[in-house]
């Protein structure tokens, strides 16, 4: 919607979250987070893009996600709820 209106400044931020740094790497979808995500979805109900950050994150060994879903809690992840920050 931002970008339909021409939001420069907006887009640019929002890339600028996307470069890989010392605390955010970015992961291909592989076979195996294919298949973690697709169990995801199968066990716990996610939402497709929501099953494939969850699956990229236990690939690459993350112990804690930011969300503002309660739902991911399902999957037993350790989860810091994004609207208390």
């Amino acid at each position: 919607m931002r970008l339909q209106k021409g939001d420069a400044a907006l887009e640019a931020g929002y890339r600028g979250l996307f470069i890989p740094s010392a605390h955010f790497e970015i992961l291909p979808v592989d076979q195996g987070i294919s298949d973690q995500a697709a169990s995801l979805r199968a066990l716990h109900a996610f939402k497709l893009p929501d099953a494939i950050h969850l699956a990229t994150g236990m690939a690459a060994g993350c112990t804690h996600y930011l969300t503002g879903d309660a739902k991911w809690t399902k999957a037993g992840l350790q989860v810091i709820d994004a609207r208390s920050l």
